[in-house]
């Protein structure tokens, strides 16, 4: 299948185009916007004003949602150490959480001594989330996402803390970055590139909000659960714009640059972090159901999910294509069958392994008529980027 001539994109990529040159449309967005989103002076002097509006409002100044990887690790790290601020950390036990990531959790927690506490929600509504998520588009992260940024959004909203801080790297945070873009989450990053104003922040996150209120409707069919994962994951529409503050949800690494190897060895050293024994870039040890989800969605989809993120560092110029190509041969997930972790995932969410096939084929045709819609609406809207 053709690929993009710069990146690794496929020509199956939702919302992807090329030029004469055959570099794709997501590589010439960034770089049109890569000298805004690589001057790091100016991004962290933005980000420095938003530590010093956030400190001593509230009986804490920052929300962190620690899941015991590399990132939400450092940035917990970096604002009690580095900045000195009052940190809450939060991690949701969504029922896949990693032995690795428990015993990293309670490392970072006692070294840095910051409140911290799991929350557990029902499981019953969690597992019908991550079916339904896995049912409709094969996608189970996605229910994860969506139920793990409302979550902190809401935490910080009822108890008036002033910044989330979440953990998203460079890669992810800008994956989608085109215009005709899916991504509920690039509208915060327009309002973190710009200076704190309650305005922005709170037009954007509004948006935010209501596409992951779209989200749990589309789910929940049931009126009752609807009315629960509402009650517990999502702050009221009216409630949020009427308020005279809201959170600034915000993405550390959209203001340093990143460098993975680094911020291990940092976290090692200061605060006695453990790293995997089969550490490679981009892993993802605090979950179980990785290898699992990464599986269904390359057979869903078409193309893997790492190959996004790739893609956006070999943009940056992080590694090359070639760097990019290895590392993608060397996600096992996508050569064999991840028994142990679809085992874990077919058990916990009462999936019978039968239905595996299935679901694949069904979401194969879902992800093409969804790739042809969003192309026709490109074509009649011609949508725009506004960061």
């Amino acid at each position: 299948m053709r690929q993009c001539a710069r990146c690794i994109l496929p020509a199956n990529y939702r919302n992807i185009t090329f030029d004469t040159s055959g570099v794709c449309n997501y590589c010439r967005t960034y770089e049109k916007l890569r000298p805004r989103l690589e001057d790091f002076n100016h991004l962290g002097s933005l980000f420095e004003r938003r530590i010093e509006a956030a400190r001593g409002h509230a009986e804490y100044d920052a929300l962190v949602g620690l899941s015991g990887g590399k990132d939400s690790s450092y940035i917990a790290y970096a604002l009690r150490r580095k900045y000195g601020l009052n940190v809450l950390t939060v991690t949701i036990d969504n029922g896949f959480l990693t032995d690795f990531a428990r015993d990293n959790i309670r490392r970072v927690v006692g070294a840095l001594g910051v409140d911290h506490f799991f929350y557990k929600s029902d499981w019953p509504l969690l597992r019908h989330c991550y079916r339904a998520a896995t049912y409709a588009m094969g996608l189970t992260c996605i229910a994860c996402a969506q139920l793990g940024y409302a979550l902190l959004y809401k935490l910080a909203f009822d108890r008036g803390i002033p910044l989330v801080v979440h953990g998203r790297s460079r890669t992810q945070m800008f994956k989608e970055l085109a215009a005709g873009y899916r991504d509920p989450f690039i509208p915060l990053i327009a309002s973190n590139l710009a200076p704190q104003d309650i305005r922005t922040i709170k037009a954007n996150g509004s948006s935010t909000l209501a596409k992951m209120n779209f989200f749990f409707k589309r789910v929940f069919k049931n009126k009752r659960e609807l009315k629960q994962v509402t009650r517990e994951f999502i702050i009221d529409l009216e409630r949020f714009e009427h308020a005279a503050t809201v959170p600034d949800m915000v993405g550390f690494f959209l203001y340093y640059p990143y460098d993975e190897e680094a911020l291990k060895r940092t976290l090692e050293e200061q605060i006695g972090w453990k790293r995997p024994s089969d550490d490679t870039i981009m892993s993802h040890h605090d979950c179980a159901i990785h290898d699992a989800a990464a599986y269904l969605y390359n057979q869903c989809l078409g193309y893997p999910l790492m190959a996004q993120e790739l893609s956006v560092a070999i943009r940056m110029e992080e590694i090359t294509r070639e760097q990019a190509l290895e590392r993608l041969q060397a996600e096992r997930c996508l050569r064999e069958y991840p028994t142990a972790s679809m085992n874990v995932l077919t058990k916990r969410l009462g999936i019978a392994d039968t239905d595996i096939g299935p679901i694949i084929r069904k979401a194969r045709i879902r992800h093409k008529l969804l790739r042809l819609f969003v192309r026709a609406q490109n074509l009649i809207t011609r949508p725009s980027l506004e960061l």
